[in-house]
């Protein structure tokens, strides 16, 4: 009887490395998204061509790419850390994180960010809307939690 005989190593792996099943049908949104987006902006009939940050903020382009980077990266380690129960919050980080990716992958391709709706001197487009959408849930989510924390007073 070989000496190692009695010992047994258990080499079985658990899948910890992977994520939750709900955070990848949440990329699949995000990508769906994205493209969704980069869709319409080929299909418009009339695009503007926007060469500024939010709100024609003029920043040079490698300080948009890394800003919107970090946003990106922020939103998404946020997502992860959400809990499942926190719909509204997760939908709201879904939506930022698609806004976001679409605005930067087309400002990294094609060098400006193509709107389709102009709104008196602004112009805007379908990730704009995203983005805007997802901070308000954003809002309407910490409001609901906070309200949750703080029960009214009921005498």
């Amino acid at each position: 009887m070989p000496a190692f005989s009695r010992f047994s190593v258990d080499v079985t792996v658990k899948n910890s490395a992977s994520p939750p099943r709900h955070l990848l049908l949440e990329l699949v949104f995000v990508y769906g998204l994205v493209a969704i987006d980069l869709a319409v902006k080929t299909l418009a009939s009339s695009p503007y061509s926007n060469y500024h940050f939010a709100f024609s903020l003029p920043l040079p382009p490698r300080s948009f790419i890394s800003i919107a980077l970090v946003l990106i990266t922020l939103a998404t380690i946020w997502l992860y850390l959400t809990p499942r129960e926190r719909f509204l919050r997760r939908v709201a980080l879904v939506l930022v994180i698609s806004g976001g990716t679409a605005n930067t992958l087309e400002r990294v391709c094609r060098g400006f960010v193509t709107d389709i709706i102009q709104i008196t001197q602004a112009s805007i487009n379908l990730a704009d809307v995203y983005i805007a959408v997802g901070v308000i849930a954003l809002l309407v989510s910490a409001f609901f939690r906070s309200k949750e924390n703080y029960p009214s007073n009921t005498n």
